[in-house]
């Protein structure tokens, strides 16, 4: 279990049965009358309260408040696919690590050590951009 102040992680990478899981934190729930609700990621239950942003609302927030006019998401879990679903607008690039058809994400990349290039090429160009 992984407590995150406002939500709480399960962690199901070692289960034997994550179905069981998941029905054994369907059934807590329900307990709490739909207070909460739950998101399936990579070997991960998300618990989070209902009416709770997910992370694509959650990124558009804060690139609001920041003023980011064109912003880099990468991510390699389900709950990531909710970011690159807002990228349609082109002010997201999304980055998929671990190929996926299905995936929303513009562009993909195969594992960590390829977004490690990918930002280091950015940094390299911004950098020569500046001084050049």
């Amino acid at each position: 279990l992984e407590d995150k102040a406002h939500t709480l992680s399960v962690h199901t990478r070692n289960a034997t049965d994550h179905g069981a899981v998941r029905d054994s934190i369907r059934d807590a729930l329900a307990a709490f009358g739909g207070r909460f609700r739950w998101a399936d990621g990579k070997c991960v239950v998300n618990v989070v309260p209902e009416g709770a942003d997910d992370k694509g609302r959650a990124v558009e927030k804060l690139r609001k408040r920041a003023g980011a006019t064109r912003t880099l998401y990468v991510g390699d879990d389900v709950t990531d696919e909710d970011v690159f679903r807002t990228a349609a607008d082109g002010a997201l690039v999304g980055v998929r690590v671990g190929l996926s058809r299905m995936s929303a994400a513009a562009y993909g990349v195969r594992s960590q050590k390829d977004v490690d290039r990918l930002l280091t090429m950015l940094c390299e160009r911004r950098a020569g951009s500046v001084h050049g």
